[in-house]
């Protein structure tokens, strides 16, 4: 009996102290795996979506894109004003507008070219301009006048060239002016602290639209303009600019800035080109991104090609990257109402700038007189450097 019933107590001590394996543990691991797959299908499903969203968006691209000369000198029928987006550092804008400058002075008209160059060199770029035999050092010996810092001057002066061989084909009635826009001394050298940047950002944008609208629009009511400037404002946007020292709200970009021409407003191209990642002179600029290496397969063989912008092929400021100084912060603001971002987008090809070229007889067309406009019936943080040479 003895014996029983200290069997009895070991079975006892057995159930108490060796119990079975814990169920808690086993659950917890099946919860967190639920919650894993669970992620991990949302997520691929999300993934899904913005591929088919990519896909659709370069269908629709694929379909609308043109010759992007073409798209501009059809826009300068309807519009006495266009903007023209360049990129710092890149030189395929500045031979893009080049070959716009041509195009239009032989087709729609052109009587001023508007350049991002420090206004206090415009008596050089008239010299440049009306010297008998072209003189190249007129320009050269100032490299501000190309702005050499970017390191495309010879890209730059192809402007100014195209310009003086077209002039050549004029009258002195007929010619077309250089002006100069951009605010005296800037970019500033050497750079000043970031928060004197930014109020010097903002000034300057007041000073180019103040000589554009002085120099340019009201000594001519009807004239014909190409405006060439960073492709930041080309945009219908502000910026907020926040520093260590200064904070500034609501800064108009140049697009903003600009009344409308004949209750036409401006028609603004944003460029987008491959270029170096930091120019690395002024507060902020644009700076082809995502958007830009999205589209390289909608034309065959990387040719450049550009489209106008509807309510169905948007370009939002989702689409839009820039570079900013160093202690900046910058952020882009629609102006918001009926008009775009921007009115049209083009891509220049990444190996170089590949046009079609305009056949022979058009090549050979005399500039286009003035004549009044007949509307159609049928839209990365920088290291700080040393400045610019003079």
């Amino acid at each position: 009996m003895a014996g029983f019933a200290q069997r009895y107590r070991q079975a006892r001590a057995r159930q108490r102290f060796m119990r079975g394996p814990s169920t808690g543990g086993l659950g917890l691991t099946i919860f967190a795996l639920v919650v894993v797959i669970a992620i991990a299908m949302l997520l691929g499903f999300l993934d899904r979506r913005t591929r088919d969203r990519t896909a659709q968006r370069l269908e629709q691209v694929r379909a609308a894109a043109t010759d992007p000369i073409a798209l501009v000198a059809e826009a300068a029928r309807t519009h006495r004003i266009l903007l023209l987006g360049d990129v710092q550092g890149a030189s395929a804008p500045k031979r893009f507008a080049a070959d716009v400058i041509d195009t239009l002075a032989r087709g729609p008209g052109l009587d001023v070219v508007a350049l991002e160059i420090d206004v206090e060199l415009q008596p050089r770029i008239d010299a440049y301009l009306d010297s008998p035999e072209e003189d190249a050092s007129l320009l050269l010996a100032r490299p501000r006048s190309v702005r050499e810092w970017e390191g495309t001057g010879r890209a730059f002066l192809e402007i100014f060239r195209r310009v003086r061989a077209l002039n050549a084909l004029l009258d002195a009635s007929r010619r077309i002016r250089v002006v100069a826009l951009d605010a005296p001394g800037w970019p500033p050298t050497p750079p000043p602290s970031p928060a004197r940047l930014a109020q010097r950002f903002a000034e300057r944008g007041e000073h180019m639209a103040r000589n554009l609208e002085q120099r340019v629009l009201e000594r001519d009511d009807r004239a014909r303009v190409l405006v060439f400037v960073d492709g930041l404002h080309t945009l219908r946007a502000r910026v907020r600019i926040e520093t260590g020292g200064v904070a500034l709200d609501s800064v108009p970009l140049l697009a903003a800035r600009i009344a409308p021409a004949g209750n036409v407003a401006p028609f603004a191209v944003l460029v987008g080109a491959e270029a170096p990642p930091a120019p690395g002179y002024g507060l902020a600029g644009y700076r082809p991104g995502a958007f830009f290496e999205r589209m390289a397969g909608v034309s065959a063989a990387d040719a450049a090609f550009g489209f106008v912008v509807t309510s169905v092929l948007r370009f939002a400021v989702e689409d839009v990257e820039w570079w900013r100084g160093p202690g900046v912060s910058l952020e882009i603001v629609p102006l918001g109402g009926p008009l775009p971002l921007v009115d049209a987008w083009v891509r220049l090809s990444g190996a170089g700038l590949r046009l079609r070229r305009p056949s022979r007889s058009r090549a050979r067309r005399r500039p286009a007189a003035h004549r009044p406009i007949r509307p159609r019936r049928r839209t990365l943080r920088l290291a700080a450097a040393a400045g610019p040479r003079a």
